[in-house]
C-alpha cells in the first residue's frame, strides 16, 4: 500500500479530496452498512498524513466479500457527494474476488452500474493485483465508469503500476462537475466552456440528459437546486479523449453570452 501513501503525498495530488476505507467488520461481512472509513474523505495535502497512517495501521480484512465491500464504498462516497456537492469516484483496489453472502460477481457489476447511472453519479475505477479474475474486474470497471479502460491490471512492479494507475485516474476528465453549496449561487448565472485543441466553445444549456441528443450541451442534476453540472456525451467525449482539454464553469454571467476572458 506504499503506492497509496506516495500518491496522496505527491504535490500533484494537492487539491483533490481523498479518503481510505476497508471492510473490517468480519462479524457482519454481509452487511454493506458496516463500511468504516479508516480515513474520511478530505482535501489533500491536509488529509495525506491520515491516509498514510491508515495504510500502515489498518490492513484489509481477508474475509471481505466483493459485493459488500464495493456496494458499501459506493454508498459512502455517494453520501459524501450529496453532502459536499462534489463529484466523487471509488477506486476499488483488490487482490481477490469473494462472492459469498448469497451474492455473485454479477451483483458487484450491478452495484457499480447502479451507482454510475444514479442521479448522484459515482464512478468505479478498478485496480486488480496479480491478474485476479480479470474478466469480472473488467466488467465492473465498464459498468461503473462506461469504459473498460478504467480497469488497471497490476502484475509486476506493483508499487510503480499502482501509482501510475492512481495518477491516471486523478487526471481522467469527468463529465460531472460539483457546484458550490452557497446561497449566493444563482443557477441562471452559470456558463460552461470547454476547450479542445486550444479552441474554446461555450456550451448550450439543454435542460436534462434526455435533451442531449447530438447537442454539445450541459445540464444540472436538479434544475432548481443543482449540486452538479453534467456535460452531454457530445461535449464530454472530446474532452475525455483529447489531451490538454479543459472544462471551465463561469459563474456570475447570464446564460449564455460570456466567456472566461
Amino acid at each position: 500500500m506504499q503506492a497509496v501513501a506516495s500518491f496522496v503525498q505527491a504535490p500533484s495530488s494537492n487539491g483533490i479530496a481523498v479518503g481510505l476505507g476497508y471492510f473490517p467488520n468480519p462479524v457482519n461481512v454481509c452487511n454493506m452498512g458496516h463500511v468504516v472509513a479508516a480515513a474520511p474523505i478530505a482535501p489533500l495535502p491536509g488529509n495525506a498524513t491520515a491516509i498514510s497512517d491508515a495504510v500502515m495501521t489498518s490492513p484489509p480484512d481477508v474475509s471481505s466479500r466483493t459485493v459488500q465491500v464495493l456496494g458499501g464504498a459506493l454508498q459512502y462516497v455517494r453520501g459524501y457527494s450529496v453532502s459536499n456537492g462534489r463529484a466523487a469516484s471509488v477506486v476499488f483496489l483488490t487482490d481477490r474476488l469473494v462472492h459469498r453472502c448469497e451474492s455473485t460477481f454479477f451483483n458487484a457489476t450491478q452495484a457499480a452500474q447502479d451507482a454510475f447511472s444514479n442521479e448522484v453519479r459515482v464512478k468505479t475505477y478498478v485496480i486488480g493485483l496479480d491478474g485476479v479474475n480479470a474478466f469480472w474486474l473488467d466488467e465492473i470497471a465498464l459498468a461503473g465508469s462506461g469504459s473498460a479502460q478504467h480497469y488497471f491490471p497490476v502484475q509486476s512492479d506493483v508499487l510503480g503500476q499502482i501509482l501510475t494507475a492512481l495518477t491516471t485516474i486523478r487526471t481522467t476528465p469527468t463529465c460531472d462537475y460539483g457546484l458550490p453549496a452557497s446561497p449566493q449561487f444563482d443557477p441562471l448565472n452559470l456558463n460552461v466552456q470547454i476547450t479542445v485543441r486550444a479552441a474554446p466553445m461555450l456550451l448550450d444549456y439543454v435542460g436534462n440528459a434526455g435533451m442531449c441528443g447530438a447537442n454539445s450541451g450541459w445540464y444540472y442534476d436538479i434544475p432548481t437546486m443543482p449540486t452538479k453540472v453534467t456535460l452531454c456525451p457530445q461535449a464530454c467525449n472530446p474532452v475525455r479523449t483529447t489531451p490538454n482539454s479543459r472544462v471551465q464553469l463561469i459563474f456570475g454571467c447570464s446564460r449564455v453570452g460570456c466567456s472566461s476572458d
